[in-house]
């Protein structure tokens, strides 16, 4: 990176105690190692900051952390469903289709006909996507997801903790969009409580859990329960008034 005439390196950002390389003109090399440790201390950044403001907001009570709120939304990637490949083959979609077609003794003399074929399989029901098989080379870790509005794109899971008596959000992870709520529920509140401990002096401890029913299964209801010491009451977030 450049930063008006001086080049500065990942390394100089992530420590500005070390003095960046007054090298001539060119940008930087960053190798995959480097960018790796940016992104981690970027990360570690984060949390610190996040911890920080907590600790604000439970200085001046604006922070309670008994009972909280968790939910968790869809968000599309930066990368087109049209460029995913086959994991086995490397195929784009394009070439996969066209290679079934001539399985299946249909000739594809066009686009048109590419798309024609391509639709009818839909129709047919045998238009199918898995995760397990494609992948995007531009965001490996995106996920092939249908959007609430029907649509299918390559996306992630955003899961916040909110404590519900301040609306203060204790925690903000990013999950693959193909992890269930079933499955991130724990992990969230887990992540939470670490916030809360750090920033509170462990002065602050999560008693009661609300999500909709899109949380609920029985291994985390009793894992909530066993393992964590929550009270949930997960399938109508509007019930949160009768689990105070």
């Amino acid at each position: 990176m450049r930063h008006g005439t001086q080049q500065v390196t990942l390394s100089h950002v992530v420590n500005p105690s070390q003095p960046a390389p007054s090298t001539a003109a060119g940008f930087t090399h960053v190798s995959k190692a480097a960018f790796d440790h940016f992104a981690a201390a970027s990360l570690e950044v984060f949390h610190a900051v996040h911890e920080f403001v907590l600790e604000v907001l439970h200085d001046h009570k604006l922070i309670d952390g008994t009972l909280v709120g968790v939910d968790s939304t869809t968000l599309e990637a930066n990368a087109a469903v049209k460029s995913i490949v086959r994991k086995d083959t490397g195929e784009h979609w394009e070439a996969y289709v066209r290679r079934l077609a001539e399985a299946n003794g249909v000739e594809i003399k066009s686009k048109s006909d590419l798309i024609r074929y391509d639709k009818d399989r839909n129709k047919r029901g045998k238009k199918k996507v898995s995760n397990d098989e494609w992948t995007s080379p531009a965001d490996p870790d995106a996920r092939i997801t249908k959007m609430k509005d029907g649509r299918t794109h390559l996306a992630y899971k955003a899961e916040h903790v909110v404590d519900l008596n301040t609306e203060a959000i204790i925690e903000a992870e990013v999950y693959y969009a193909n992890e269930a709520d079933t499955a991130t529920l724990v992990p969230s509140l887990e992540q939470a409580q670490q916030h809360l401990d750090k920033s509170t002096g462990l002065l602050c401890d999560i008693k009661k859990v609300v999500a909709d029913k899109g949380y609920h299964a029985v291994d985390t209801l009793t894992e909530c329960r066993e393992s964590l010491g929550f009270r949930s009451n997960l399938g109508n977030a509007a019930g949160a008034a009768g689990i105070r």
